[in-house]
Parts: C-alpha cells; sequence; structure tokens
C-alpha cells in the first residue's frame, strides 16, 4: 500500500510520477504529483489487476491523471478523488476494457 504520497518537483519533467507494471493488488491512497510537463499522465497503470485508488488529486495543471494500458488491466476502483483539475482524468488504451474502472464518489473533472 502506498499511503499519503504527494511528490513536489525542482523543475519540470516529463515522466509520470509512478509507474506501476504488472502488479496484482495496488493500493493507492492519499496521493497526488505535480503534473508532468509532457503529454505523459501523473500515474501510469501497465497490466494492473486488483487495484484500488482512493483519494486522488489532481494539480492544477493536469492533463492525464491516470492512463491504463495492457490487456490484463482490469478491476480498478477509482473513489473519493478530486479530479477537477485533470483536463482528461483516466485515459484507456485502445486494449483496455473501459468496464475495467469503476469510479464511485469522485468529484469530477471541470476542464
Amino acid at each position: 500500500m502506498l499511503d499519503n504520497i504527494h511528490f513536489h518537483l525542482a523543475q519540470a519533467d516529463a515522466r509520470p510520477a509512478v509507474i506501476f507494471d504488472r502488479v496484482d493488488d495496488l493500493d493507492l491512497r492519499a496521493f497526488s504529483a505535480a503534473p508532468p510537463s509532457g503529454d505523459e499522465p501523473a500515474v501510469a497503470l501497465r497490466d494492473v489487476r486488483r487495484c484500488f485508488m482512493q483519494g486522488l488529486r489532481a494539480q492544477p495543471g493536469t492533463r492525464t491523471l491516470c492512463q491504463l494500458t495492457g490487456a490484463q488491466t482490469a478491476r480498478i476502483l477509482a473513489t473519493g478523488s478530486d479530479l477537477t483539475d485533470a483536463a482528461n482524468p483516466f485515459q484507456f488504451a485502445p486494449e483496455v476494457d473501459k468496464a475495467a474502472l469503476s469510479q464511485q464518489a469522485n468529484f469530477p473533472s471541470t476542464k
């Protein structure tokens, strides 16, 4: 479990703050990160199964908060997250079924 994680940058960086690749049973709670300076997401999930995300907060300037890739990505739950400052809260690669993500009680994007 990753809990209460906040990434701040001394200088702009185009890379995602975190990349989870081939992970089962991920808990990510109270997470925020400075938005990447490029088109990359703040959080990248690749072939992640059974993920519980709670309390994610998109920072101003966030283009994509979370990107889901990989055909094995499934059972992703996002709840109680502040998505208001994300232009695109969740981005799906073509191989990821949109049903892989369930959302509950999130504050929606206003962008």
